[in-house]
C-alpha cells in the first residue's frame, strides 16, 4: 500500500495543511512546536551459557565367571525342556516335542546360566563432568518512537495535536 517514503510525504503535507489553516486564524508561526515523543521499552537479550556439574557414576564389574554356569544351565535347561516335551503328543509328534523342548530348554538354560555367572557389583565410582546449556536474559532499556505532537497558541490558549508518523 504505502511505503515509508510515501508516508513521510503524507505527514509533511498534513503538517503543511495544518500550518496553512492555522496562520490565517491568527496563530503565531513562531509559537508552533513540533516534537517527537519517545517511550522507554525493555528488551530481553538471550544469552546461552554452558553449566557444568561433577557427578559420581558407579563402575560395575561386568565380567563373567568361568565356573561353567552357562554349561550347567544348558544341560539342566535341555533336560527340563525334554521332560516337558515328553508330556505332549503321541508317536512321531511326541519325539518332535521332546527334541523341540530340549533345544528350547537348552537355549533358555544357557542364558540363565550366563546371567547367574556374571557379576554386576559396584567396584568403584568415577567422577564425570556433565554439561548442559542454560539460557539467561540480559535486559536493556531502549528509547523507541511513540508519537509526535504539534503544539500551537490559538485563541489565548495552547492547543496540541497528536499524530503518528
Amino acid at each position: 500500500m504505502f511505503n515509508e517514503k510515501h508516508m513521510f510525504y503524507i505527514i509533511i503535507a498534513t503538517i503543511a495543511i495544518i500550518i496553512a489553516i492555522l496562520i490565517p486564524m491568527n496563530v503565531n508561526a513562531e509559537e508552533i512546536k513540533i516534537k517527537d515523543i519517545y517511550k522507554t521499552q525493555q528488551r530481553a537479550i538471550p544469552k546461552v551459557e554452558t553449566v557444568c556439574t561433577d557427578r559420581q557414576v558407579p563402575i560395575y564389574n561386568n565380567q563373567q565367571s568361568s565356573d561353567g554356569s552357562s554349561i550347567l544351565g544348558t544341560i539342566i535347561g535341555g533336560v527340563a525342556g525334554g521332560l516337558l516335551g515328553s508330556t505332549v503328543g503321541k508317536g512321531t509328534g511326541k519325539s518332535v516335542a521332546i527334541g523341540g523342548g530340549a533345544v528350547a530348554g537348552a537355549l533358555a538354560g544357557n542364558q540363565v546360566g550366563k546371567n547367574m555367572g556374571s557379576s554386576n557389583d559396584v567396584v568403584g565410582y568415577q567422577n564425570v563432568q556433565q554439561c548442559t546449556p542454560h539460557t539467561r536474559y540480559d535486559y536493556v532499556n531502549e528509547e523507541i518512537y511513540s508519537h509526535s505532537e504539534i503544539t500551537f497558541w490559538y485563541n489565548g490558549q495552547y492547543k496540541t495535536l497528536t499524530f503518528i508518523k
